[in-house]
């Protein structure tokens, strides 16, 4: 049954994991540094 589709759905959730990722790195990162200031 459709392992093609599953490969994509895997794609697809390592790419969200990768942008969720730089997402908290990139944006909630610097508010925490900010907050110390």
């Amino acid at each position: 049954m459709g392992g093609r589709k599953s490969l994509h759905w895997d794609a697809i959730q390592m790419a969200n994991n990768i942008v969720g990722h730089l997402y908290s790195f990139l944006y909630v990162g610097p508010l925490k540094r900010g907050s110390y200031l």
